[in-house]
């Protein structure tokens, strides 16, 4: 798959912080695929009629992606491009982190184990 084949990238941020990188490339005649961070979004993304498949052929090697019919192309553009997509991704990012245990505190930095606890507080 050379890099012609792209339709679309889509980068999630907060602040200046990039929290993942989609690429949507056009896999096949009949079909596209959305490799990445997909996880935050998976919901999302298999109510749009998507299927994950962890072995499709990207970039000359195997990668974990979401494969979706070639007529919803336009579909899962303006959904990915949707605010409450990007909200979503932002949330289920914290709460993966909020969510990571401090096992070695000696080695993490307070300023990490602080935001952590911030967003603890915010989510509870």
């Amino acid at each position: 798959m050379s890099t012609s084949n792209i339709i679309q990238e889509f980068t999630f941020r907060k602040g200046s912080k990039i929290l993942g990188q989609l690429e949507l490339v056009q896999y096949s005649p009949k079909a596209i695929a959305l490799f990445g961070a997909t996880f935050p979004i998976k919901d999302i993304l298999m109510t749009k009629k998507g299927r994950f498949n962890s072995s499709l052929q990207y970039n000359g090697g195997k990668a974990a992606g979401f494969i979706f019919p070639n007529w919803l192309k336009k579909q899962i553009i303006e959904a990915l491009n949707h605010p409450s997509v990007a909200i979503s991704y932002i949330n289920q990012r914290e709460q993966a982190f909020a969510e990571i245990p401090v096992r070695y505190p000696k080695v993490i930095s307070n300023e990490i184990i602080e935001a952590q606890e911030q967003i603890r507080q915010r989510l509870s």
